[in-house]
Order: structure tokens, then C-alpha cells, then sequence
């Protein structure tokens, strides 16, 4: 009897609590879901990592903070420069910006196409392969400026041009920007790094240098705006341990320099394999957009998720999702 009037009981306290019941239930289920999805991103850099030719080879350089000091923050166009000039360790390094997604101008609505901002080196460094024409080439991107190329995926290719076999040439505009196309990559190609802040597919690829312009973001003389990611290649023989010593070196020479800015950071060196671990730690804010995207990056990089949805386009402000 006990049992059953302290069950009636609670059953009077939730009826008389039922909005304080159903947020708690709603907080705890977002709670959840928002832990799945980062371990899901987390995941899909790894495996997709382990596919890149020399992958034992491949870092990922990030800022650390007080609280995560093991890294997953981003860093400034101009301390991606000082980098490139004073490090020892790499023989190729490449930087990516994911922030600024653009909208395709072709048809009766705009097309919402997710950018990753790259250096040329990034496609070398991923191994790449073209289903048509070419990466893009060393000369194209410049120091906060770039030639208006852009290289497109394999499946917004197919979804927005029809797998057009002159695809290659064309002028397209992105942000009412023309841009010439001068490759499409192959189906099998994923863009593991560019995808773990948004968890979402990469549409196009188009030079670091030209970021600025339509977006606003890394300016060459920004030293605040904190957006970039980098990868590398370590040299023959360079150890994770010794490329870290290399840019705790680096971090000081900034800091001293530039303490308004560079100062209070640590710069942390992982294998892009580990590289998972670091985007858990560094809190993924964009949780809540990524859902779809990482299960379907999971099954491309040989997972499949029990019950994860499909990645179906929806609309956003009136403009159609491109994700691949």
C-alpha cells in the first residue's frame, strides 16, 4: 500500500509541477541529443582522417584556452602567416575557414552553397582527386587576396548543375560574386576538417585569400577575429612532441609581439586522428545544427548509425540547403 499512495502522490505532485515536468524533460532531451551529435562530428573526423593518404603524418593545429587547454579553438589570418614564416616542423601547412556560408544566384530562388575558405595546400594535404578539371593552384591564392576560382563537390554539382559535363569554365555567382569554376571533386572526396564546427557537407571550395570579400571575415590585418583552422604535414622524421615545442615557441614570440591578441592562448598540436577529441572539448556551440549532416558523414566514412535520419535539403529563410 505504500508503494501505491507514494506513486498516487507523485503523480498529484507532477500534475500540480506539469510546465516544470515538461522543461526539465525538454532540457534533459536536448541535453542529450546535443552530447550525441558532437560525439557523432567527433567520430566522423576521425574515420573519414584515417582514409587521407600519410594520415600518421597529418595535425591538427589549434588555439587552447585556460579551461581547454588541449586545444580546438581557432586563430587569426595574420598569426596563420607568422606561423607559415618562423615554424621548422612542417613541410606543408594549409588553413581553412568554414564561417560564411554564401548564396548561389542561378535560378528563381538562391541557393544557400556551404563554403570552406581554403589555402591550395589543403587539397594536397587531403589527396584529393578531381572528377573534373583541377584543385586549385598555389599562384591563385595570395596574402588577403585571391583569383575568383571556386571548386565544386561532386554532389552539388550533380544537385545544382546536373552533372553538366562543361561545368568546368562556367562563371557562377556566389553572393552576386562571379567565380570561374575550375574543377569538380570526386564522389568518394569528404572534407573531414571543414565540416567539425557545422557538421555539415562542404558544397565548394574556393581561396583563402578571397574570403574577405564576400563575407567580411579575415582581414590579413585582423589580429581579434579569431576563424581559421589549420592542418599540416609534418616533416620526415618531425615528431607530434617536437612540432609542439616548435609552436609553444612560436605562441611566446606572439604573445610578446602582439598581447592584446595573441596573449592568454597556447597553441596545441594533435594528430588529425586525435583531432575528435579536441572539437568534444572545445564545446562545438553549433550542436544544434549539425543533426542530419553527421549521420550521414558517418556513413561515408564506413558508419551507420542506428536510426539516424537521412539528409534530406530543407529551406532556411527562404533559401534551399545545399548540403551534399
Amino acid at each position: 500500500m505504500g508503494f501505491v499512495q507514494d506513486l498516487r502522490g507523485s503523480i498529484r505532485m507532477v500534475r500540480k509541477s506539469l510546465g516544470f515536468v515538461l522543461v526539465a524533460v525538454l532540457t534533459l532531451g536536448v541535453g542529450i541529443g546535443a552530447n550525441t551529435i558532437i560525439f557523432s562530428v567527433a567520430q566522423a573526423v576521425f574515420l573519414c582522417s584515417m582514409q587521407y593518404p600519410d594520415a600518421d603524418r597529418l595535425t591538427f593545429v589549434s588555439r587552447g584556452y585556460p579551461r581547454f587547454p588541449q586545444g580546438g579553438g581557432n586563430f587569426t589570418y595574420p598569426a596563420y602567416r607568422d606561423m607559415v614564416q618562423q615554424n621548422t616542423s612542417f613541410d606543408t601547412l594549409a588553413a581553412f575557414q568554414e564561417f560564411g556560408a554564401l548564396a548561389l544566384s542561378a535560378g528563381t530562388e538562391p541557393v544557400r552553397v556551404n563554403i570552406n575558405y581554403i589555402t591550395p595546400s589543403y587539397f594536397d594535404l587531403l589527396g584529393t582527386k578531381m572528377q573534373q578539371g583541377r584543385t586549385l593552384r598555389a599562384e591563385e591564392d595570395r596574402w588577403g587576396d585571391a583569383d575568383p576560382v571556386v571548386v565544386l563537390s561532386y554532389g552539388f554539382w550533380q544537385r545544382e548543375f546536373g552533372g553538366a559535363f562543361d561545368i568546368v569554365g562556367r562563371t557562377i555567382h556566389l553572393n552576386q560574386q562571379p567565380l570561374m569554376v575550375v574543377g569538380v571533386t570526386e564522389e568518394s572526396f569528404h572534407d573531414a576538417p571543414g565540416e567539425i564546427d557545422g557538421g555539415e557537407a562542404i558544397d565548394a571550395w574556393i581561396p583563402l585569400g578571397l574570403s574577405y570579400r564576400p563575407t567580411g571575415y579575415s582581414d590579413l590585418s585582423n589580429r581579434n577575429a579569431a576563424l581559421l583552422r589549420r592542418i599540416g604535414h609534418l616533416k620526415q622524421g618531425v615528431t607530434i612532441a617536437q612540432a609542439q615545442g616548435d609552436f609553444e615557441s612560436i605562441n611566446k614570440r606572439l604573445a610578446q609581439e602582439y598581447p592584446s591578441t595573441d596573449g592568454g592562448f597556447t597553441l596545441v598540436v594533435n594528430s588529425l586522428k586525435a583531432s575528435g577529441g579536441a572539437v568534444l572539448q572545445s564545446g562545438l556551440a553549433a550542436a544544434g545544427r549539425v543533426g542530419v549532416h553527421s549521420a550521414d558523414r558517418l556513413r561515408e566514412c564506413g558508419e551507420s548509425p542506428a536510426g539516424a535520419p537521412g539528409g534530406a535539403s530543407t529551406r532556411v529563410s527562404g533559401a534551399r540547403r545545399a548540403g551534399s
